[in-house]
């Protein structure tokens, strides 16, 4: 029995100008457009993000990843890049809150669990 194996293509992203728009355009990574094409003013990439792509796109990203479960290594990563920045002073009451709602959480466990024994 013969097998047939899928052949793997690879593709080159290149971009230029037209009338003031950007073409994008997948070519395969064998051919070079600017010497197959009638056109020889093809870049290779994207080119430059519009800011209002650039802002949608991080929004889009935003609402993908936010409430996503993450590993320990994505965790430890996180951590890592923002420690060293600072914090609003909002964020700082809100971190205060939160420790001191913990103390008393854990000073009352702590009676509570010493009175049952």
């Amino acid at each position: 029995m013969k097998e047939i194996m899928k052949e793997t293509k690879y593709w080159n992203r290149y971009y230029r100008y037209v009338d003031g728009v950007k073409v994008i355009q997948k070519f395969n990574k064998d051919i070079d457009p600017n010497k197959t094409t009638e056109h020889t003013d093809w870049v290779r990439g994207t080119g430059p993000l519009s800011s209002e792509l650039l802002n949608r796109l991080s929004e889009i990203n935003r609402r993908h990843w936010t409430n996503k479960p993450k590993s320990l290594e994505q965790k430890k990563k996180m951590a890592d890049a923002s420690k060293g920045r600072k914090k609003s002073e909002t964020h700082r009451e809100s971190l205060r809150k939160a420790w001191e709602t913990r103390r008393i959480r854990e000073s009352g466990n702590s009676t509570t669990s010493e009175t049952n024994a």
